[in-house]
């Protein structure tokens, strides 16, 4: 027996056609525009010696219900071996505010009261963020620690009575690696799969606009911050600062949808139990995502302000100054707590304002720098440059070789399994080859995440390698920052080279690791010989200080990696209290930057785009001007007239999967309607409610969102006459037929702007336009090469 809904649409289906109601809005045939069959073809530039090939799609749920054209990035890889395409799944936010007569009712009639609440419920979101992102970042801070001091006493005492190439000391390094691995690696394979690796890609594409919000959830951050214990007890080439900012962006994502206990004894309705309503639309949740990043830095970094410049720098689009102000007060209530907290704990009295808090601060001997460093200085940003766009190439070839190999779970645990194996294999015969290479031991280096280790050095001396492998992350970054009079090359030339292909198989796997302080322990290593081998060619009776190149060095490595130039220099400037390097880490940011974009993109964009994610830049591709949007719009669209009938409206919803309907008078465009605001009518009956009832409801987005699949059809008379005047935003964005696709660039990145609806001089609906319309057309500037890659009309 057909159940209601299909009774519902044969009954619907008999009376209006589906193509006529295509026909209402499209116009006459000579205005329809080219044909659209030109954007499945391929274009490929290989200037500057990359090759690129751009592709998009004419249908996604938000543009066509049509599947003939259904579009495969699987597809597009195998026929022709390109990682990057455009996913036709993926959605956009909605980060252009509702406007509608409603809002503007319920708005004048709530008055100033509105605006302060409103104001004050942000704020304190954004400060929850900031102390919920600084608990995550203590109790991973302390682990790191305990594990650390744990594993440098229990190392200490199996070498004290056996030997290193004893079978026991063997099978206690291979054990300390393999064991927490493996269990960070089934967390995460049997109950979140979505927790593997960084996550700081999806967080970059929600911040864009871009909806990722499935990859923000609850259980992803809980899977996410024990799978982060494994790396860190590992010791595999892993940081937690990456994972710290994903758990950030998901405590953001969900602190809008807390809920009262005990709500039914105030408010019966299931939706008006949660205190932060008003803040559930996407911009608002797309802020406070932003503000849980720079909170991920904050608390893993000690440095608030790099937080607040990587979310600018990342791609955050449509952003005004009291969204900065919110990011700056979350990321800086994050570093307040973390500081007090691990101060009081620590015992450090006053810490706050002491070098010894700081992950990779260590005192000098040195005032300084000199001029004839800076020429150094400038090739060592050149080899970083180039290592980052090595390190990216190795991650992208990495990437589409897990796709295709590493698919199952058995095979993502073989890998891990295989990698801890490599991981502590060739640890273990460096600290067998290299335990008589000493150095002088660092007497003063204060903090309470230092320590080093023997093997067979002399009193007052330590193991370089011992060091490097055995402790922490940050104890190695420090020991390659201090300022010594020694150090052997040897150790570090290999373990620069063993470690930079570590780094490159780690990232990826099915564990949460991050790349921040991997790449920067990489660049401190590389830097420092790159400092000791000029002192000792160069300047061998000269005050000459090695462990400034292994300063530039760990920032420009990580630059040339993730290309961040403002965000790395600050976060150098403020982790090492480097003031008086801070000229010479601005310069050796922007020239590994320079030189990697010269090359490739950076990690986090490589990532987006193999993802398919619909990333738009915020300055639109050079040279299209002569592109018309009406050259590359959406012709099938769907409109609803000014008074529709329940019916009519039901029909539409149901039969399409499209975010947005034009409202037409006639054939004249008077206004837009979203989907989830007219799901929101029929669900609530708002046609029978009051303005501030009204208000209420269409001001906050449903947790979870309402579907068409819930609407109770026995509640409505199908005949009843809907005034979508009240609902519809009368001022939707809108092009002319014959603008260039610059302006609707602009209308996207800067405005916020989720679709633009084209239409021709009489102001009649011929087309609708979104963002995966235009950005197939990607440009490739850097101060070498300016590149665009466009698919021509045909």
């Amino acid at each position: 027996m057909p159940s209601r809904w299909e009774t519902f649409i044969q009954r619907r289906s008999s009376k209006v056609s589906y193509t006529d109601q295509q026909k209402t809005f499209a116009g006459d045939s000579e205005l329809a525009g080219p044909s659209k069959a030109w954007r499945s073809n391929y274009e490929t530039s290989s200037a500057s010696g990359d090759t690129f090939i751009q592709t998009t799609t004419n249908t996604s749920s938000e543009e066509t219900t049509s599947s003939s054209n259904t579009f495969s990035c699987e597809k597009v890889k195998a026929a022709f071996g390109n990682p990057f395409c455009i996913n036709s799944t993926d959605e956009v936010l909605d980060l252009e505010p509702a406007e509608n007569e409603v809002i503007r009712n319920g708005e004048v009639k709530l008055g100033n009261r509105l605006i302060r609440s409103a104001c004050i419920m942000k704020t304190a979101c954004f400060a929850t963020v900031g102390i919920g992102t600084g608990i995550a970042a203590v109790f991973i801070l302390i682990f790191q620690e305990v594990m650390a001091e744990f594993k440098y006493h229990a190392l200490l005492n199996v070498l004290d009575n056996h030997q290193i190439t004893s079978p026991l000391v063997i099978l206690f390094w291979f054990s300390g690696v393999i064991i927490p691995l493996l269990i960070g690696c089934l967390i995460v394979i049997y109950i979140e799969p979505k927790a593997a690796g960084e996550g700081i890609a999806n967080v970059i594409g929600y911040l864009n606009g871009v909806n990722t919000s499935t990859g923000n959830t609850m259980k992803i951050m809980i899977v996410k911050f024990f799978s982060v214990f494994g790396t860190m007890a590992s010791g595999i080439a892993g940081g937690m600062e990456g994972p710290l900012i994903h758990i950030g962006a998901c405590i953001a994502s969900c602190i809008s949808n807390l809920r009262l206990p005990f709500h039914w004894c105030i408010r019966p309705e299931p939706n008006f139990n949660q205190p932060f309503r008003r803040l559930q639309t996407d911009l608002h949740r797309r802020d406070l995502v932003g503000g849980g990043m720079a909170a991920g830095i904050s608390g893993g970094f000690f440095a608030p302000f790099g937080g607040l410049i990587m979310v600018l720098e990342e791609g955050l689009i449509y952003c005004t100054s009291d969204v900065m102000v919110g990011i700056l007060i979350c990321s800086i209530v994050c570093q307040v707590f973390v500081v007090t907290v691990m101060s009081i704990i620590f015992g450090c009295e006053g810490c706050q304002n002491q070098r010894a808090l700081l992950f990779f601060s260590t005192p000098t001997k040195s005032n300084g720098y000199k001029y004839r460093d800076i020429g150094l200085i400038i090739l060592e940003a050149v080899i970083a440059g180039l290592l980052g766009a090595a390190w990216n190439y190795c991650q992208l070839r990495l990437i589409l070789l897990r796709n295709i190999y590493v698919k199952t779970n058995g095979r993502r645990i073989s890998e891990a399994l295989v990698l801890a194996l490599i991981t502590a294999g060739i640890g273990w015969l460096q600290l067998a080859g290299l335990q008589q290479n000493c150095v002088d031991e660092p007497s003063d280096v204060k903090g309470f995440n230092f320590a080093s280790l023997k093997l067979k050095c002399k009193s007052g001396q330590i193991n370089g390698v011992g060091t490097l492998i055995g402790l922490s992350q940050p104890s190695a970054i420090k020991f390659l920052f201090y300022d010594s009079d020694s150090f052997d090359m040897t150790t570090l030339l290999i373990y620069s080279i063993t470690y930079f292909f570590l780094s490159t198989a780690t990232m990826g796997t099915y564990i949460s690791a991050g790349i921040f302080v991997p790449n920067i322990l990489l660049g401190a290593a590389w830097g420092r010989f790159y400092g000791e081998f000029w002192k000792a060619v160069a300047f061998p009776y000269e005050d000459f200080r090695p462990h400034i190149f292994a300063i530039v060095g760990a920032g420009a490595q990580l630059c040339g990696v993730i290309r961040v130039p403002l965000t790395i220099a600050i976060i150098m400037i403020e982790t090492c209290s480097a003031y008086y390097l801070t000229l010479p880490i601005f310069i050796a940011m922007m020239i590994s930057t320079v030189v990697g974009n010269t090359i490739n993109e950076s990690i986090y964009h490589i990532q987006c785009l193999v993802a398919g994610m619909p990333i738009i830049e915020k300055d639109p591709s050079p040279l299209c001007m002569r592109i018309s949007v009406q050259d590359v719009m959406e012709k099938s669209v769907v409109s609803l007239q000014k008074e529709e009938s329940i019916q009519n409206v039901l029909f539409n919803l149901m039969s399409t999967t499209h975010n947005i309907f034009p409202i037409l008078k006639g054939k004249i465009l008077v206004g837009s309607v979203r989907r989830c605001q007219l799901i929101q009518i029929l669900r609530y009956n708002l046609f029978n409610k009051d303005f501030v009832q009204s208000y209420e409801i269409m001001k906050g987005n449903d947790n979870p969102p309402w579907t068409i699949n819930d609407i109770d059809l026995n509640l409505y008379d199908l005949d009843q006459i809907i005034d979508l005047g009240l609902y519809m935003n009368n001022s939707p964005y809108s092009l002319k037929m014959d603008s260039s696709i610059v302006n609707a660039h602009k209308l996207m990145s800067h405005m916020g702007a989720r679709h633009v609806i084209i239409v021709n001089e009489l102001n009649e609906v011929v087309g609708i336009l979104t963002r995966k319309d235009i950005v197939y057309l990607r440009k490739k500037v850097s101060t070498c090469a300016v590149r665009l890659i466009y698919l021509p009309r045909k």
